[in-house]
């Protein structure tokens, strides 16, 4: 059974553009969300492409860029243990108004039950703040 959690902000003062440019911006991942100690692109941002995460709590992780439209989404997945997923999907939206962000979190696999008690809900408890952040620092022109 797949477990999902998702957010979704909006703000009037970014543009999709200032969007894609902080999320190819990998390295500076950090700067936005606090559970993570670093990040590193190997190769361009585009499907295939290597992401290499280290969580403050717990082991570097690997994920692949499986879906990239430039200014539109994204997501990368990385394999945990016995064929389990996690799968972060980014999705933007810019109407004449606005621009709405989406993360989304998935858990997939035979060991989901598990997974999300120990990586899933932390990720719940901390991605609003991480999207407020990330937004912050677009809007100061800090990433």
């Amino acid at each position: 059974m797949m477990w999902v959690y998702e957010h979704t902000v909006e703000d009037t003062n970014i543009t999709a553009q200032q969007v894609w440019a902080a999320y190819q911006n990998v390295s500076a991942w950090p700067s936005w969300d606090s559970e993570l100690q670093s990040a590193s692109l190997l190769g361009d941002f585009t499907v295939g492409s290597k992401i290499i995460i280290k969580p403050k709590k717990g082991p570097k992780a690997k994920a692949v860029i499986t879906e990239c439209v430039p200014f539109e989404k994204f997501k990368d997945v990385a394999t945990l243990p016995l064929k389990t997923e996690l799968i972060f999907s980014h999705q933007i939206e810019q109407n004449s108004k606005n621009v709405k962000l989406t993360h989304r979190v998935s858990i997939d696999g035979p060991l989901t039950f598990i997974f999300k008690l120990f990586v899933g809900k932390p990720i719940q408890a901390h991605l609003p703040k991480a999207m407020e952040t990330f937004v912050l620092l677009i809007k100061n022109g800090e990433i």
